[in-house]
């Protein structure tokens, strides 16, 4: 009896080294920490909200997760390459270098950690609003936070804020809201029965623009490589947008990175309308359905606002809408992103 007890213990000791192992694999391939995805797979159900420990005092969510970092140094050759890759121009670090800059910050400080409410299985960026008061500092101090939290419809939501400040003269330079999704597979499913058909009318406005002065069109296909060269010029290694790893999260292929089209959009914008580098900027976009990698058919287009709408900016001169979609085999046009660049502020 014993020698079976001690067989049965050597057997779960092996099993479980093994699949620490594979474990270990696993977030090495897909560039999350272990504990990260163990509180994820075990301890937090997705489209759930889970209150970080840190408010189990009632402590509000915004002053229990708030982390401030100092001294960061920005890379500029990683900086260039990136700009490079996205086409983006100009004499100073551009603007939406904060794009990856604050991505990596936000995931390493809070979304593979504890104070993250949201499961990360699933977990989606769906919205980012930037306001650049100054170009990007080379050196920098940061206060990050977990500003907002709620159920919605189909699962729940976070709102995640960080402000850069430069290292030199203690100016801000850089406030960021980043708004993260996830989804209740019963929430949704119950949702998508409750919702009424859209008229034809709602289909193509999905993918047109609003009221516009002008608008330009840009073809925009994504190769089978974007994604991996995206994804080396900003270090954002998620699996998702690799064509090998996304099986791993139940993908049948990579979708291009989010950061990469809102990037492009508000390059060309720039380029298009001859937009200088004053500021501050605001930069605001939703992200709709996924970019599959690759997409033949992809489009940007834009135009200059001449009525208010939802994003419009009062108090710029300015407001551009851009918009990237795509057509399937059936030539239905699938929206993707779509934004407003609120340019030259009003004196």
């Amino acid at each position: 009896m014993n020698q079976f007890l001690f067989n049965i213990v050597v057997i779960g000791v092996a099993l479980s080294s093994v699949l620490l192992v594979i474990l270990l694999v696993i977030t090495n391939i897909i560039n999350v920490p272990l504990l990260a995805l163990f509180r994820s797979l075990f301890f937090c159900r997705p489209g759930a909200i889970n209150i970080p420990a840190a408010c189990a005092n009632g402590a509000k969510i915004e002053d229990a997760t708030r982390i401030a970092g100092r001294d960061k140094v920005i890379s500029q050759k990683l900086a260039r390459a990136w700009a490079s890759f996205c086409d983006v121009s100009g004499s100073n670090i551009s603007p939406v270098y904060s794009f990856p800059m604050v991505m990596e910050i936000i995931f390493d400080k809070v979304i593979y950690t504890d104070f993250f409410p949201l499961s990360l299985i699933g977990v989606i960026h769906t919205k980012h609003v930037v306001t650049q008061f100054q170009p990007m500092p080379e050196a920098f101090s940061y206060s990050l936070a977990v500003t907002a939290v709620r159920s919605v419809e189909t699962g729940s939501e976070c709102d995640l804020s960080i402000e850069i400040f430069s290292s030199s003269t203690g100016e801000i330079a850089n406030r960021t809201v980043c708004t993260f999704s996830s989804t209740d597979a019963l929430k949704a499913k119950k949702a998508r029965k409750s919702r009424q058909p859209l008229t034809e009318s709602e289909k193509l406005a999905k993918t047109a623009l609003n009221k516009t002065s002008s608008t330009h069109t840009f073809p925009h296909p994504i190769t089978p490589t974007h994604s991996l060269s995206y994804a080396a010029a900003s270090l954002d290694s998620n699996p998702i947008h690799h064509p090998r790893y996304c099986k791993l999260m139940g993908m049948n292929a990579p979708i291009m990175h989010g950061m990469y089209t809102l990037s492009r959009s508000v390059a060309l914008a720039f380029s298009q309308y001859s937009l200088s580098e004053t500021y501050p900027i605001k930069i605001q976009c939703q992200w709709k359905l996924p970019l599959p990698v690759p997409s033949k058919n992809s489009t940007i287009i834009m135009g200059e606002l001449i009525d208010e709408v939802q994003g419009w900016e009062k108090g710029y001169e300015r407001n551009i809408e851009f918009l990237c979609f795509r057509e399937n085999r059936k030539g239905e046009k699938l929206p993707h992103l779509r934004g407003i660049i609120s340019h030259s502020k009003k004196e």
